[in-house]
C-alpha cells in the first residue's frame, strides 16, 4: 500500500485525558463507518458528521486503501465529497498546483512501441518553460462556482468563437450537470472546449485579484507537450539538483507495465468517473494524480503532425466548433492503451463527452 505523507495515515492517537478505552471506542466507531460508506449506506453521511474530523481523516486513508476494493473506495471518496473534502479546501476547490521544472523531456511513441498510433510518432525531445500544473482534474465543486457566480452569462470569460458557440448551444451548465451535485469532488464532464476555456478565463480574473498568480501568468489549459511532460516526466525531475527521471521513456505515468488497480480505466469496472486522487499508486513523477484515467484532459493544442513545435500555429486559439483540438489521458470508458503517455486523443472543440474534463495550468503563454 503506497502512502502519500501529505495525507493522514488514517492512525487516531489516544486522548490523555479521556484514556484509551475512549479511544478504542472511537476507533471502533471509524472503522464501523468505513464498512458502512463502503455499502454506500445513507446513514453513512449523519454517522460521520457526528463523529467529525477525526472520521474524516480516516475515510481520507481507507479512499487510497487497497486493501479495500475500487468499488468500495469510490463509494468512500464521493461520501467525503459530500461532506467537504479537506483536500480541496481552498477557495475555488482546486487543491494544490505542482510546479513543473523548465528543461527537455521526451514526447511521443516509437513505430514498434505497442498501441502505439502513427499519429504520436516520431518520439522526440521537446523544452518546455516551467509552469504548474494542477494535481487533481477541475471538479464538479470547482466548477460549480463558476456557474453559480454566472459565468455562463459573463461575456468577458468567453472568446468570440466560445460565445457564438454558446448562443448556439443554448448552454447554460455542463452537460449531464444534474448529477454533479452528489458528487462534488468527481471531475467535471460534459464540458467542451470553450466551456475549459471560459472557466479558465473566469479564473484567471478571480486568482488574480488575489493575488495567487505570477505577473504576467494566466490561467489556462495545457499545452499537449506540458500535460505529456506533466505525466511522464522531465528528463530531469529537479532542475536545482539534477536528480535525473529513472524512466523518462515510461510507457504510463507510474511505469511501463499496466496494473489493473492503478487508474481508473475500462479494466477498473467501476463504470463512471472515480473522486480525484483515489491512485496513489498511479501517479506520475511529479505526483499528479488521475494522469492516466478517470477523464480525458483538454488542451489547447490542435493535433497537428509532429514533432510538435509551439510555434508553428498549434497552440492558435481561434477557430470554431468543428476545429479539433487535443484530448489526453486515459478515462473511464476506455481500455488501458489510453491510459499511455503517448496517447493522442482528439475531438471538435465544441464536443462534451461524458467521459471529458479538464486540468489547469498556471503559467506564461505558450513559448
Amino acid at each position: 500500500m503506497s502512502a502519500d505523507p501529505q495525507w493522514h495515515d488514517g492512525t487516531i492517537e489516544a486522548d490523555d485525558e479521556l484514556g484509551p478505552e475512549i479511544d478504542t471506542a472511537l476507533m471502533e466507531r471509524v472503522s464501523a463507518l468505513v464498512a458502512l460508506a463502503a455499502k454506500d449506506d445513507k446513514g453513512a453521511a449523519a454517522e460521520l458528521a457526528a463523529i467529525g474530523d477525526a472520521a474524516l481523516d480516516r475515510m481520507l486513508f481507507a479512499l487510497t486503501d487497497t486493501h479495500l476494493s475500487l468499488e468500495e473506495r469510490s463509494r468512500i471518496g464521493t461520501l467525503i465529497g459530500r461532506m467537504g473534502d479537506p483536500r480541496l479546501a481552498d477557495e475555488y476547490k482546486l487543491g494544490p498546483f505542482v510546479r513543473i521544472p523548465a528543461g527537455k523531456f521526451v514526447m511521443g511513441a516509437e513505430p514498434l512501441e505497442p498501441d502505439a498510433e502513427t499519429h504520436a510518432l516520431p518520439k522526440h525531445e521537446v523544452d518546455v518553460p516551467s509552469y504548474a500544473i494542477s494535481r487533481f482534474h477541475v471538479t464538479n465543486g470547482a466548477f460549480a462556482e463558476f456557474v453559480a457566480s454566472g459565468g455562463y452569462e459573463d461575456d468577458s470569460a468567453w472568446s468570440d468563437d466560445g460565445a457564438a458557440w454558446r448562443g448556439k448551444a443554448g448552454a447554460t451548465e455542463p452537460k449531464f450537470w444534474s448529477k454533479a451535485g452528489a458528487r462534488p469532488n468527481h471531475p467535471v464532464v460534459g464540458i467542451c472546449w470553450f466551456e475549459a476555456q471560459a472557466y479558465c478565463r473566469w479564473l484567471t480574473v478571480k486568482l488574480g485579484e488575489a493575488g495567487e498568480l505570477r505577473p504576467m501568468e494566466s490561467v489556462r489549459l495545457p499545452t499537449e507537450a506540458e500535460w505529456e511532460k506533466a505525466s511522464r516526466g522531465g528528463r530531469s525531475l529537479d532542475r536545482r539538483s539534477g536528480r535525473p527521471n529513472p524512466m523518462p521513456e515510461r510507457r504510463y505515468p507510474w511505469g511501463d507495465a499496466y496494473v489493473v488497480g492503478q487508474c481508473n480505466t475500462m479494466e477498473a469496472g467501476l463504470a463512471g468517473t472515480s473522486p480525484v486522487g483515489m491512485f496513489l499508486e498511479g501517479q506520475s513523477p511529479y505526483k499528479l494524480d488521475d494522469m492516466g484515467g478517470n477523464v480525458m484532459d483538454w488542451c489547447s493544442s490542435r493535433p497537428d503532425a509532429y514533432e510538435y513545435d509551439a510555434k508553428d500555429g498549434r497552440e492558435d486559439p481561434s477557430g470554431g466548433p468543428r476545429v479539433y483540438r487535443v484530448l489526453r489521458g486515459g478515462a473511464w470508458p476506455m481500455v488501458n492503451d489510453s491510459a499511455r503517455c503517448a496517447y493522442r486523443h482528439r475531438n471538435k472543440a465544441g464536443y462534451r463527452g461524458g467521459a471529458v474534463g479538464m486540468r489547469l495550468v498556471k503559467g506564461h503563454a505558450p513559448a
